[in-house]
């Protein structure tokens, strides 16, 4: 039963009612005012020294024997800055996944050391998915996670690309599931593995795994672990010391060296739509058919409402429709990159300027240059306004 928020100031007969009322209903009303208040969500702050009362009330409430009671505290403190770390932690490993949950996806207060802890002592696959999904977990969370040796678990962790996972925590997870086909997929398209990794992942996942996914993108194992080992080099090397005059274009590119991530927009211009749509698949969350399916949306719902997903700038639409019709008429002419990409970059360019009757498209100055950079080994240069 979802109760209606109750945003009234806390009263001295609403703590009173705490400890006399037998209802979890009443306690649950109550304990809405006091989190709702706590979080600063009724415009009402409590003192330091009230703050210290209502705790020591959270940390009574938190023992509570019924659900609804803690699921309020938990959805409602959730996002507190301010909550002390061990109410945040009961909560997080409330038996309940309905109290548990909430504080485990959302609570900035929750430390490494606590999410290790929850990892190693449930037996919840849900909440060390929840915990997989987490941004920003550091080494020692990514290598319990990979030590459940379970496949989900793992396929959500590696599929969080914001997370910080040690090269041995990514051999160790080629170790264990080298057989799967979700987890190898997960860690080939993840966008941050190291050259070793990834020449490790060829020597060991089986031929029958690597088969899988050559059909699945069309192309060999090998040139896929090359599409994202390409683009990791362009990230975190090639671009370095390029400066571009467009703000918006020289945050793209900062971001991306930054944390070494493959933007769809990488496997878009290396010419490969198979890793395009599986990186906004990732962004998004969603399934690569659905991908395909919004992309054939020409409304906002379709690659503008991608590209959103994906935290590429929206101005990209229109120049990546164009990039994406190129791409699957020269697929048609079973025209690709694999033999010559110098070749192939030219024609996929002056196909792209011959669809644009050389017209000026928003951003396309820039993928040109990236579709020139991923086919040679010079230095991207400036374009335009860029």
């Amino acid at each position: 039963m979802v109760m209606a928020s109750d945003a009234s100031p806390i009263t001295r007969e609403d703590l009173a009612r705490l400890s006399s009322d037998n209802s979890a209903g009443e306690r649950a009303r109550v304990a809405e005012k006091l989190t709702l208040q706590f979080s600063g969500k009724t415009g009402k702050n409590f003192t330091e020294k009230q703050i210290e009362i209502v705790e020591q009330i959270f940390r009574m409430l938190v023992k509570d024997a019924a659900v609804e009671v803690r699921k309020v505290l938990s959805q409602n403190l959730s996002e507190s800055g301010e909550l002390s770390n061990d109410i945040a932690k009961s909560l997080a490993m409330d038996e309940n996944s309905d109290v548990s949950l909430p504080m485990i996806e959302l609570s900035d207060v929750l430390t490494d050391e606590d999410l290790v802890e929850i990892i190693k002592t449930t037996e919840s696959i849900e909440k060390q998915k929840a915990i997989a999904g987490r941004e920003g977990i550091g080494a020692s969370v990514t290598d319990a996670l990979v030590e459940t040796k379970n496949a989900d678990v793992v396929t959500a962790l590696m599929m969080n690309d914001k997370a910080t996972i040690a090269e041995g925590t990514f051999t160790k997870a080629v170790d264990y599931f080298k057989d799967n086909h979700e987890v190898v997929e997960a860690m080939v398209t993840n966008g941050s593995i190291s050259a070793t990794v990834s020449d490790y992942i060829i020597q060991k996942v089986s031929q029958k795994i690597q088969d899988e996914m050559a059909k699945k993108y069309n192309t060999n194992f090998a040139n896929i672990n090359t599409f994202f080992a390409r683009a990791r080099e362009v990230v975190s090397m090639k671009m370095m010391g390029v400066h571009f005059h467009d703000a918006e274009m020289g945050r793209i590119v900062r971001g991306m060296q930054k944390d070494g991530s493959l933007t769809p927009l990488s496997g878009l211009c290396m010419g490969s739509l198979q890793i395009f749509y599986a990186s906004l698949a990732r962004s998004a969350k969603i399934s690569i058919q659905n991908v395909k399916m919004l992309i054939s949306d020409q409304g906002e719902l379709g690659v503008p409402a991608l590209l959103k997903a994906s935290k590429v700038s929206e101005r990209f639409a229109v120049a990546v429709r164009v990039l994406i019709f190129v791409l699957q008429q020269m697929q048609q002419e079973n025209i690709t990159a694999e033999a010559d990409p110098k070749k192939f970059a030219e024609t996929f360019i002056e196909r792209i300027k011959t669809t644009t009757r050389n017209t000026r498209v928003d951003g396309m100055d820039f993928l040109i240059n990236l579709i020139k950079h991923y086919a040679d080994d010079k230095p991207v240069q400036q374009h335009g306004d860029f």
